[in-house]
């Protein structure tokens, strides 16, 4: 399974639900950058699944999040009570997107010009 810019939401869960009627491992492929993202991520499948989080792999792209299903599984009749809808989850991406985007702006445009010139901004005014 790709898990996409969307992160983890109720279609994620249910497809791992899905796939876990017939298998007992799931992988699911990540692209997030930083580790410390990927482990955050494979914490909140592993909460929100209800599965045994087995290991995080790098590959060439991305990572794989390693998923157990556990012995005598049982699908849960409502699994996905507290994750956001696809559309929710969508407009959070984006929302995350545009904040970081916003934090290097500022981070450009708040240089020092020289090194001994330090620089504070604050929401986008640069102070000398």
């Amino acid at each position: 399974m790709a898990l996409g810019r969307r992160g983890v939401y109720d279609g994620v869960i249910e497809g791992m639900h899905q796939h876990w009627k017939h298998r007992e491992i799931v992988k699911v492929i990540t692209m997030q950058k930083k580790f410390s993202q990927v482990m955050y991520t494979a914490k909140r499948v592993e909460a929100e699944s209800g599965g045994i989080l087995v290991s995080v792999v790098k590959l060439k792209e991305g990572h794989a999040i390693i998923v157990y299903r556990g012995k005598n599984y049982k699908r849960p009749k409502s699994a996905t009570l507290n994750l956001l809808n696809k559309r929710e989850a969508l407009s959070r991406s984006l929302e995350i997107q545009r904040l970081g985007v916003i934090a290097e702006n500022e981070e450009e445009n708040c240089g020092a010009d020289n090194i001994g010139e330090e620089r504070i901004g604050f929401g986008g005014i640069c102070i000398d």
